[in-house]
């Protein structure tokens, strides 16, 4: 039953691509939903963040400087890495 469940995924998300080709998200090359190129761009996040937004931090503090002078609405923000959109 399993199999069946993820043939039929397979076989849906093969049709969507045949009708509407993928293309990367950020620079609209076709044939990947993000190419490898945008792909080399990402900068994963290392090392100390801001424990409210998130911003990468160089000394361990628990907030950066600007969510000390304003702290924001909401508890907390992750950010997994940085991309340079063109």
């Amino acid at each position: 039953m399993i199999r069946l469940a993820a043939l039929i995924q397979k076989g849906f998300w093969r049709s969507l691509d045949w009708i509407y080709p993928p293309v990367c998200a950020s620079c609209g090359q076709p044939g990947d939903r993000l190419c490898g190129e945008c792909q080399s761009e990402i900068k994963f996040i290392t090392g100390h963040r801001c424990a409210s937004c998130g911003e990468p931090m160089h000394r361990p503090n628990p907030c950066c400087d600007a969510c000390q002078l304003r702290p924001p609405a909401y508890t907390a923000v992750r950010n997994l890495a940085f991309y340079p959109w063109p």
